[in-house]
């Protein structure tokens, strides 16, 4: 196996989160091995453990077409990212890199590239992005976690799973510890709302008035909500309790294990760590995709969980309101949570038929066999 390996991810969570579970899975196996972080924006990245791995930051920039003058100023920045990442790779040295895409990761890997320095990427979305695009045919192999996201890759393109947050593999948690931590009532359904890396304020929004036309239900139902905004969190604890509802409300949640554990019912966002998490603890789901994410890659995902899963449903935010979001829980939680239960067979029967590799092993597996062929 490789000794020293770089791993480019930057950007939201749903990159940074999986490439440290896959940096912390390798050290554990091999304490010896090296791992070093390079992109754009790591310094300033709240989603980043500066404190955890070596980094450097590589300037990078992102192209809108139709804008031609930020295109021009970003033209500059890949070069001078290309020049760094170039000057770092001759001083690491590593044997392999793994890249998550997004434009942070660009000028790192065309550096690899003119190196002919081996590399693997990893595709988590179902519409991949420009960037791993682009960098997919020269590539060891390209590991993705949905179907679709084939049909747009060049190359060696194999589904795997997408690495958990070391927290989230812990197997001591039950419901009753997690609703224990939280305050809440074992008895009643929970409803658990985020909105994950991007998108929170409007589905915070939605959430309020969605529990406003609830008020019915307060002796079934308790809310979980994690705002991640830290100016909204008092207001929106003020109003569950003002409608008397069981509620537990907070900026942001780091053990996630507690949050999946706790919930019943799943209403956000549907990024791939969010999919991913969701499949992983079986919790259905009302996905609300959020419309500015780049190529709409948010509602193939959701759509991905509603229609080949089938445990959850997918919800477009421009047609939808509280009132009408309150109405398909009230669908799901009738006759004693029947249709809420069905959702999470579909998952469950979905994790039994599914089979995909594990990213950390096909790292491995992809690299030996790389120096086996040269």
């Amino acid at each position: 196996m490789a000794k020293r390996i770089l791993i480019s991810a930057g950007g939201t969570g749903g990159h940074v989160y999986p490439a440290q579970a896959l940096a912390k899975k390798l050290k554990a196996e091999n304490p010896e091995l090296y791992i070093f972080f390079a992109a754009a924006g790591l310094e300033g990245n709240q989603f980043f453990d500066r404190e955890s791995f070596p980094y450097q930051e590589v300037s990078a920039g992102y192209f809108p077409l139709k804008r031609p003058l930020k295109c021009m100023a970003s033209f500059g920045k890949l070069i001078a990212g290309l020049w760094q990442s170039d000057r770092l790779l001759k001083k690491i040295a590593p044997d392999l890199i793994i890249g998550f895409g997004s434009y942070h990761t660009l000028p790192l890997l065309l550096a690899a590239r003119l190196r002919k320095i081996p590399y693997i990427l990893h595709e988590a979305n179902s519409i991949p992005g420009k960037v791993n695009k682009l960098m997919s045919k020269g590539a060891l192999a390209t590991g993705i976690l949905f179907p679709d996201a084939r049909n747009y890759l060049k190359g060696n393109v194999v589904e795997v799973d997408l690495p958990l947050r070391d927290t989230l593999n812990n197997s001591f948690m039950t419901r009753e510890k997690a609703i224990e931590h939280y305050s809440l009532d074992p008895d009643k359904t929970t409803l658990l709302f985020f909105g994950g890396s991007q998108g929170a304020a409007s589905l915070n929004h939605l959430a309020i008035e969605t529990v406003s036309n609830l008020k019915d239900w307060k002796k079934t139902i308790q809310i979980l909500h994690f705002t991640g905004r830290e100016k909204e969190t008092s207001k929106i604890a003020h109003l569950y309790n003002d409608l008397k509802l069981t509620a537990y409300v907070k900026d942001y949640e780091e053990n996630m294990e507690f949050a999946w554990m706790a919930g019943d019912l799943l209403i956000s966002r549907s990024g791939a760590g969010t999919i991913a998490e969701e499949i992983a603890y079986e919790k259905p789901g009302l996905l609300i995709p959020y419309p500015m994410a780049a190529d709409n890659h948010q509602e193939r995902n959701a759509f991905f969980m509603s229609d080949k899963v089938k445990g959850a449903l997918t919800l477009i935010e421009k047609n939808l309101t509280g009132k009408k979001l309150a109405s398909v829980i009230i669908s799901l939680l009738e006759d004693n949570n029947k249709a809420l239960l069905q959702l999470r067979d579909h998952i469950i029967q979905f994790k039994m038929n599914t089979v995909r590799k594990d990213f950390c092993e096909f790292i491995k597996a992809t690299y030996n066999g790389s120096k086996e062929r040269s």
